[in-house]
């Protein structure tokens, strides 16, 4: 007797918990859309304080300064292309929470979108993995899904001396810092 209670209490607010679910998606504040939603190249440079491309010189990992703090992860890249928030030439220390998933490695190139420091002196990727790629022999490695969500369905146009092409997955550094000055918002005038 007492499970069929149970079971038509669940069974009664199941529906409920359904309705809410789907009257609110989840939002991720930092890239303003749904959680399940890719950003634009954009929504990326919109939100990110800091755009930069450079190799990574030192990785430091950092244990809590007290209990109950946060491990964190302190690296520094030389920064080869600086296209906000930072110079070209210098070099740029950011912060992370140690269990954001991104790890660091001495000697890697990468070009990141991050966050602005937080109050906490943090910086993250925006949107995740979104916000970080890999730098290949001076090409970014997009990935099929990244060139989908940044450059549409089937074709990017590049400069007047290269015909529209096939989306890529790798692109050059040159081309896609091209992509990416356009996509950040210009200062109101």
């Amino acid at each position: 007797m007492r499970l069929s209670w149970y079971l038509v209490l669940l069974l009664g607010l199941l529906p409920r918990a359904q309705a809410q679910t789907q009257l609110r998606p989840a939002v991720d504040p930092r890239i303003g859309r749904a959680n399940f939603a890719a950003p634009t190249l954009t929504a990326l440079a919109s939100r990110a304080g800091y755009i930069v491309a450079g190799k990574v010189i030192r990785v430091q990992r950092i244990p809590p300064q007290e209990s109950g703090g946060i491990a964190t992860v302190r690296a520094t890249l030389q920064v080869e292309q600086a296209l906000k928030g930072v110079r070209a030439g210098t070099r740029f220390t950011f912060t992370q929470w140690a269990g954001a998933g991104q790890d660091y490695r001495e000697g890697e190139r990468v070009l990141l979108f991050l966050y602005p420091r937080s109050k906490a002196g943090l910086n993250s990727p925006v949107g995740g993995d979104w916000g970080r790629f890999q730098l290949n022999a001076g090409n970014v490695v997009l990935g099929r899904a990244r060139a989908r969500a940044f450059f549409g369905q089937a074709t990017l146009s590049l400069p007047a001396s290269q015909p529209a092409t096939p989306l890529p997955e790798v692109m050059s550094l040159a081309d896609f810092t091209a992509q990416v000055k356009k996509a950040i918002p210009r200062p109101a005038r």
